[in-house]
């Protein structure tokens, strides 16, 4: 009887935790998006760079074969979103 009382305490401390996390705020931000030419066709493999306005700080990443990109844990604020790509 006192594993099982043990473990239940357990759980429900793992619980409490689990949904206090889940309530909190998040402080960061995630900018994704598809890079497109002008005839609508995806831009695999182009360069894309998002700096934080206020800040500078700077994050750079590649689209992939689909031509989508995804840069995340960005501190939250306003973002310039910058595209090169060879052939544009």
């Amino acid at each position: 009887m006192r594993v099982t009382l043990r473990a239940i305490l357990g759980v429900c401390l793992v619980l409490s935790i689990s949904s206090t996390v889940a309530w909190s705020q998040s402080t960061t931000a995630t900018v994704q998006g598809t890079v497109m030419d002008s005839t609508g066709a995806v831009v695999p493999n182009a360069d894309v760079k998002v700096t934080n306005t206020a800040t500078g700080l700077t994050r750079t990443t590649k689209t992939v074969s689909a031509g989508s990109y995804l840069i995340s844990a960005l501190p939250i604020g306003s973002y310039n979103i910058e595209v090169q790509s060879s052939g544009m």
